[in-house]
């Protein structure tokens, strides 16, 4: 199986990153000259426009924000390593982040949404520096460089309306959703069909209490 190693948000963080993600719209066009007989003749003869492209929400399970992809994996090569690297993750932070801000990237067909994490993602990525130095030391070498404190929400489909970028506005750019405390990595199984890849969580790291703080909560 392909294994990758994640850290999931709560559902609550989620929803409120996908209700601040659903504010995206379309301006209405710039008002024309008013037509002419001859014009209006032409419209009504016309194909109506076609209406804009909905929102596509990432499944619950694919709203994460990864950690590393560890290749292919037997189930019990996924055992071992999450017993092997479970001494050492009780020993890594636990951050408090939240989602500071929503952005979009463009692909050739489709605008894709990201919830970008604020807070102490020094500590996410010493998360990520710690799982690797273990995954490491298990023979699992991985790729420094793809680390984001990010996970995805939703995509858009682009329609073939030229003006449409011009006109998509939104109100969630400086989005601020609500701190939420980081206790877990998981190991999750990802499963390839004829569309978009599913992921299963297979098993869990427990993360180490700030001491600090003495204890853990979580979003819910």
């Amino acid at each position: 199986m392909q294994l990758q190693a994640a850290i999931v948000p709560p559902p609550s963080v989620v929803q409120d990153a996908l209700a601040a993600a659903r504010t995206i719209h379309l301006k209405p066009e710039a008002p024309q000259e008013k037509p002419g007989p001859v014009e209006r003749l032409f419209q009504r003869r016309s194909e109506p426009a076609a209406p804009a492209a909905s929102l596509t929400v990432v499944a619950s399970e694919e709203a994460f924000v990864r950690v590393a992809r560890l290749g292919n994996v037997t189930p019990e090569d996924a055992r071992i390593l999450a017993r092997a690297l479970d001494q050492f993750a009780a020993a890594w932070p636990a951050p408090v982040v939240h989602v500071a801000e929503l952005g979009i990237e463009l692909s050739d067909t489709q605008l894709v949404i990201k919830a970008q994490l604020g807070g102490d993602t020094d500590g996410l990525r010493s998360i990520f520096d710690q799982f690797n130095d273990a995954a490491k030391a298990q023979r699992f070498f991985l790729d420094r460089r793809s680390f984001r404190p990010e996970f995805f929400v939703a995509s858009l489909d682009l329609p073939g309306d030229p003006s449409f970028l011009d006109r998509l506005d939104w109100e969630a750019e400086a989005h601020r959703g609500p701190d939420w405390q980081v206790t877990a990595v998981s190991l999750m199984r990802a499963n390839f069909g004829d569309n978009a890849p599913t992921f299963h969580e297979v098993e869990t790291l427990a993360l180490g209490v700030d001491p600090t703080d003495g204890a853990r909560t979580t979003g819910s």
